[in-house]
């Protein structure tokens, strides 16, 4: 980072970087811009909201519920974003890698693959009982266990809120 830092600051003469994050010194302004460019998944998933696909498939008659769909939409990217962060530091703190595609180790999990994992998943609910079409397999257990989740997050009676 620092070698890209020291970079820019040849071809530009100066660099000029504005936050709102308290702090002074060389140190706090390479950790705000590191953590500014990883920022680029977060522009990615913003990217996919505008795809026409998306948006043209979407017809809402109000104001009010273009609104309330937009930040369903977005809290839906921050839980997404919050699931691979998890991901990352288990593995960046495990020394680790987690089952990814192919059922072959990964350590950069992406939150797409959790999609993948339990994707055939189903919650039967009978009256007031639920349980799961089949048992979880080892691996699904494992991203449970990696997200911080009891495998009867499925099953169990929602909290009353």
């Amino acid at each position: 980072m620092l070698r890209r830092w020291n970079g820019w600051k040849k071809e530009a003469g100066c660099f000029v970087l504005l936050t709102n994050v308290p702090g002074e010194g060389a140190a706090e302004a390479m950790e705000i811009l590191s953590l500014y460019e990883e920022q680029h998944g977060v522009e990615q998933d913003f990217s996919f909201l505008k795809d026409p696909a998306v948006v043209h498939a979407i017809f809402l008659k109000t104001e009010e519920r273009i609104e309330a769909l937009g930040r369903v939409l977005l809290i839906s990217l921050l839980i997404w974003r919050l699931i691979e962060r998890k991901l990352r530091k288990h593995v960046e703190q495990t020394h680790r890698p987690i089952t990814g595609w192919d059922n072959k180790p990964t350590t950069p999990p992406k939150a797409l693959m959790i999609t993948s994992k339990f994707k055939n998943i189903t919650v039967i609910r009978i009256g007031p009982m639920r349980n799961l079409n089949r048992a979880l397999k080892p691996v699904q257990l494992q991203w449970l266990h990696v997200l911080g989740l009891k495998p009867d997050i499925f099953t169990a009676e929602p909290r009353a809120g």
